[in-house]
């Protein structure tokens, strides 16, 4: 029995040992895991991603972000697109030809609460789920402008790196960067629920006219 409590004592010691060097470790390796980030995100939680250090409600640091958005996409071989450049894109020829397409990175609810009529969900987080869908679609698109909630998120981020990493050429990938909140401040449409194939443009049916109104007005 005293050899069972003793064998028990010395397992129990080396467990805290193990523990506290693995903390340790973990706490000044400069790729250490982060002990209080969610690194299994439901589908409504996936569009909250941040990039560290931003900050909102300052143009200052609104700018900072948009900045660091900038060069992470630069050494990732992608670009940014400016607002103007997608609003010029929007109901175009092109994109009612399917050659500029839009993708909304954010989660299943964000996304059903609003998106750029058109626009194909995919979520980095549940890659797998959109392949079907929106492969084709790039394949097929010249220009492809990927958007999450702003400057502030960066799910469009991951999302691009995504479509790259499975083949889609990277010239072809745009990142907008203002997202969907530059987009509703400009008062441009807005979509609610599932995606249709008769989003690629603002309807102007009177049943539809309420969903793809500009908001404010």
């Amino acid at each position: 029995m005293n050899e069972v409590k003793v064998v028990a004592k010395q397992t129990g010691i080396v467990l805290v040992l193990s523990v506290g060097f693995a903390v340790a470790a973990n706490s000044i390796s400069p790729v250490g895991l982060s002990l209080t980030r969610d690194y299994f995100p439901t589908a409504d939680t996936a569009s909250e991603t941040k990039t560290s250090g931003a900050h909102e409600g300052s143009s200052e640091d609104a700018g900072s972000s948009k900045d660091g958005v900038v060069e992470r996409l630069k050494a990732n071989g992608l670009q940014a697109i400016s607002h103007d450049r997608v609003v010029q894109f929007f109901g175009g020829k092109q994109h009612r030809n399917g050659k500029v397409v839009f993708i909304d990175a954010r989660g299943k609810s964000k996304y059903r609460q609003g998106h750029i009529p058109g626009a194909y969900p995919f979520s980095h987080y549940r890659i797998e789920a959109y392949l079907g869908t929106v492969l084709p679609v790039c394949e097929k698109a010249e220009t492809i402008i990927v958007y999450c909630q702003g400057a502030d998120c960066q799910d469009s981020e991951m999302a691009a790196m995504g479509l790259r990493d499975l083949g889609v050429p990277a010239e072809k990938i745009h990142v907008y960067i203002g997202g969907i909140t530059a987009w509703r401040a400009a008062s441009m449409p807005i979509v609610t629920g599932e995606r249709n194939p008769d989003e690629t443009l603002p309807s102007r049916g009177k049943d539809d006219a309420r969903r793809t109104m500009p908001e404010g007005r």
